[in-house]
């Protein structure tokens, strides 16, 4: 089995997989998509099988602007990158799911996303060569349906978790809220074809809590908050925080767990627990900011197990648990002088990549080390570009290392309605390999999410979405 096959990358994720692209079947990669289409997460973390090669973009969008007249002002220079072919994958693309991508056996990758309430997948060859999977989600559809018309499902993510037989399995991470405030809920996490590995059906029992409200709850009551599933080419595990009463009696703190767990059903791995924080209630009876261990990613870097890291307070915490799940270092808390944005996390081999944003900055950090040791911090890397955002951000970092040791980064740049790609390729000790930052779209496309994937010929598959819920990939070679 390739290494490839355990690396994943968010801000997102056992199973049988079988070889090849032979298992599906083939029709054009146009497709038109379910048009309920959720509003796009501003925070960011199909029924039918199809196949096509993807279609040849304008000539404009490969060579990246126009020719200049030679008396009017100097020749440009070449532009890094040059983008071979788009196609439109989907239309009514969820943005609360977004996009996850899973490195499947063979080089292979796997993208998930959602419709309407339907998971989908693509599964993208070595040459970008897109297919749409045929997907399991059977316990969802049959039996985790929404309770009634007065709830709402919100889907945190599809997550490619590889084929069984012809049909591809998939991880699905959702919430059912009622209209009603807090009234009734259902969160669950785990594969969408058997039980969940991690659920609650209960409302929120610290629901904007004051010291009051939690001193009226049992020391046994739990909420379930912010699961993620992740998977490899072996297993899929899942990431989730736990909010309770930290004690009995007159002790109105309130404890948060980050938790592990791997086992559908209500087992639960040993020791599951990676890391908890308590937060204690002021003299106005208010408690601190609630968000710890959010938005976590995870990936399991082959013979160096799992790696897993979260935001927590506006920095972030890293922890890494070996190949059984047992207690393998940290957790390690890393600050950002801003704050933290959606973090990212691929790896190749046991050498895993970390990037993240600062939040509402315009700055990428990373760093690069080795899974079986301590985490290197991330640190602010220099990029030469020619067009950085002028207003805005730099978010949604999109890792994807390659077997020579080079990483393809993606990320978005500027402020809504002007949201763009970018993509560059960086070295094993990330320094830039392309002459500038290369824009994969420009600002008539206002994106929401994107996520890159390495195929041969040192050339990416970028697929993003923006906020008309339209998907769509682009094939584009790079010179180093």
């Amino acid at each position: 089995m390739s290494h490839r096959a355990h690396r994943i990358l968010n801000p997102s994720r056992g199973w049988v997989v079988a070889s090849g692209l032979g298992l599906l079947v083939g029709a054009p990669l146009l497709l038109a998509g379910c048009p309920d289409n959720a509003k796009p997460d501003p925070t960011k973390t199909p029924p039918s099988s199809s196949a096509g090669v993807l279609a040849p973009a304008p000539s404009a969008m490969a060579t990246g602007s126009a020719t200049p007249s030679a008396s009017v002002e100097a020749p440009k220079a070449q532009p890094p990158c040059t983008i071979e072919s788009t196609t439109v994958v989907d239309h009514g693309v969820r943005g609360d799911t977004g996009l996850t991508v899973v490195f499947l056996p063979g080089n292979q990758a796997a993208l998930g996303y959602a419709t309407g309430g339907t998971p989908k997948v693509i599964v993208i060859d070595t040459a970008g060569k897109a297919v749409q999977a045929d997907v399991d989600w059977s316990h969802v559809k049959n039996q985790e349906t929404p309770k009634d018309a007065t709830t709402a499902r919100g889907i945190h993510r599809v997550t490619p978790l590889g084929f069984k037989g012809a049909k591809m399995r998939v991880g699905m991470d959702f919430i059912d809220t009622s209209k009603d405030k807090n009234a009734a809920r259902y969160l669950r996490c785990g594969p969408a074809d058997v039980e969940p590995i991690v659920s609650d059906d209960s409302p929120l029992n610290f629901y904007e809590p004051t010291e009051d409200d939690v001193a009226k709850v049992g020391d046994q009551m739990i909420d379930v908050r912010d699961c993620r599933t992740f998977s490899n080419a072996e297993t899929s595990w899942v990431l989730y925080t736990e909010v309770k009463r930290d004690g009995k009696d007159d002790n109105h703190d309130l404890r948060f767990e980050w938790t592990i767990d791997a086992i559908p059903g209500k087992g639960k791995v040993k020791d599951p627990i990676v890391d908890k924080r308590v937060a204690k209630p002021s003299k106005d009876k208010k408690y601190a900011s609630l968000d710890h261990f959010i938005t976590p990613v995870s990936v399991n870097a082959g013979t160096a197990g799992y790696m897993m890291v979260s935001r927590d307070g506006g920095g972030l915490v890293f922890a890494r648990r070996n190949d059984d799940m047992t207690r393998a270092g940290g957790p390690w808390p890393m600050g950002l002088p801003a704050g933290a944005g959606l973090p990212s996390m691929t790896h190749e081999a046991e050498r895993v990549f970390l990037a993240v944003p600062e939040w509402n900055k315009v700055d990428l950090f990373m760093s690069t080390f080795m899974g079986n040791g301590a985490p290197a911090k991330p640190e602010k890397i220099t990029l030469k570009d020619t067009a950085p955002p002028t207003e805005g951000s730099r978010d949604w970092p999109s890792l994807a290392a390659r077997e020579d040791g080079n990483l393809f980064v993606s990320f978005i740049d500027g402020k809504s309605p002007k949201r763009r790609v970018r993509l560059a390729l960086l070295g094993p000790e990330l320094m830039q390999r392309t002459t500038d930052v290369f824009d994969v779209t420009n600002g008539d496309v206002n994106v929401t999410e994107a996520r890159v994937v390495d195929i041969a010929g040192d050339k990416a598959f970028v697929a993003y979405l923006d906020v008309k819920g339209e998907l769509t990939a682009a094939i584009i070679s790079c010179k180093k």
